[in-house]
């Protein structure tokens, strides 16, 4: 799954920067609040889930690593999972 997650967020950061599961995203400006809320809509869309609003902090999205944790956690806790 964290391959996925990282083609997702590769996919939505203008120019596909060539990042990895530990680039901090926000540290250097990579992402901003518009590019989080197309990989936070891009993800929902691919893993046909939702992520709850108190996963929509600004820690989950410091790298891919911590956004991919937050995916597991939502898909853990679906129904019917």
């Amino acid at each position: 799954m964290e391959e996925e997650v990282l083609k997702i967020v590769r996919e939505a950061i203008p120019g596909h920067p060539e990042i990895d599961m530990a680039t901090p995203l926000l540290d250097l400006g990579l992402i901003d609040s518009l590019s989080i809320i197309e990989i936070v809509t891009r993800l929902e869309e691919h893993f046909a889930m939702q992520l709850p609003d108190h996963l929509m902090v600004p820690d989950v999205f410091s790298d891919v690593t911590s956004i991919a944790s937050a995916v597991r956690i939502t898909l853990g806790s679906a129904p019917g999972a």
